[in-house]
């Protein structure tokens, strides 16, 4: 979703409109952004396999096993984003049973917004300044999760979107 907001101050508006320093202190002014809230992408469970396993002829990645009566889902935390009980590694030479696109990854919660003032100067002449937040509210979002049964960070998190950061922008219009 996007948003702006004008701020309803100054000459011409609802608040403050008689003119005054306060007036046109704060004349121009607007808010906008967009925000975004989705569930996660889905991922597959793999395994790969040993030096000797690849050493007999196999040179891919396999599916580990889906032990069913051990729930997915975990603390969807950091050191544990996804139960790695729920999965267990084939017998060699056997195909794993875990199906793909069984374990959610982490969901998106981004909110960007900026601040911004104009000030006409003229009939076609403007100035702008800007101050843009990307990831305003800071919030932690990860980006990915470790699926690799046989690694030893299986089930963690392994990377996070950039945190917020600022940037500051003019714009002479004529």
């Amino acid at each position: 979703g996007n948003w702006v907001f004008e701020l309803t101050f100054g000459p011409n508006r609802a608040l403050l409109s008689k003119g005054g320093f306060w007036s046109h202190a704060l004349d121009g002014f607007s808010l906008s952004g967009d925000f975004t809230f989705a569930t996660g992408g889905y991922y597959t469970p793999n395994y790969v396999l040993t030096v000797q396993e690849t050493a007999s002829g196999s040179s891919n990645s396999l599916r580990p096993n889906r032990n069913f009566g051990v729930p997915i889902t975990g603390g969807r935390k950091l050191g544990n984003w996804f139960n790695a009980a729920a999965f267990s590694a084939p017998a060699s030479g056997q195909f794993g049973t875990a199906s793909r696109n069984s374990i959610e990854g982490p969901g998106t919660k981004a909110v960007d917004a900026s601040l911004s003032r104009t000030v006409d100067l003229g009939e076609t002449r403007s100035f702008e300044a800007r101050v843009t937040a990307s990831n305003a509210l800071n919030m932690v979002e990860y980006s990915g999760i470790n699926t690799t049964l046989n690694s030893p960070t299986f089930g963690q998190v392994t990377g996070a979107s950039a945190m917020r950061t600022l940037s500051v922008e003019a714009r002479y219009r004529f």
